[in-house]
């Protein structure tokens, strides 16, 4: 520990800048404290490190499959899938087709960003 306060310096009367020298100098010359290995048995001691599992991604997933599932056994399935049909024939998707298709698309890509990422 540092004890070596200047003439005219008082614990109470330093300033931010010398108190933050006076730390670094103690830190510099007292780099470890002897402690006769006890650090080094605890250290040695203490359980390896273990993973845990990350289930972020059953939030967005179990979502998705519940909305499938309506989707699947909902009376407007065939209207949903209407303009799909048109696209795949080779016609293009009219304006308010396109008003239902590209949220369903953002969503569907956030939810799948969101469960690949760790929101922890």
């Amino acid at each position: 520990m540092n004890t070596e306060i200047y003439p005219g310096d008082s614990l109470l009367d330093l300033d931010d800048e010398r108190l933050e020298q006076l730390l670094r100098e103690d830190a510099a010359r007292d780099a470890y404290i002897e402690d006769a290995g006890f650090t080094a048995r605890i250290m040695a001691a203490l359980p390896a490190p273990q993973r845990q599992r990350n289930y972020s991604w059953l939030g967005p997933a179990l979502g998705g499959l519940a909305v499938a599932w309506v989707v699947c056994f909902s009376p407007l399935m065939v209207e949903l899938l209407a303009p799909f049909k048109a696209l795949l024939h080779g016609h293009w998707m009219g304006p308010q087709s396109l008003l239902v298709f590209v949220p369903l698309v953002a969503l569907t890509y956030g939810a799948a960003w969101f469960s690949t990422t760790d929101s922890a």
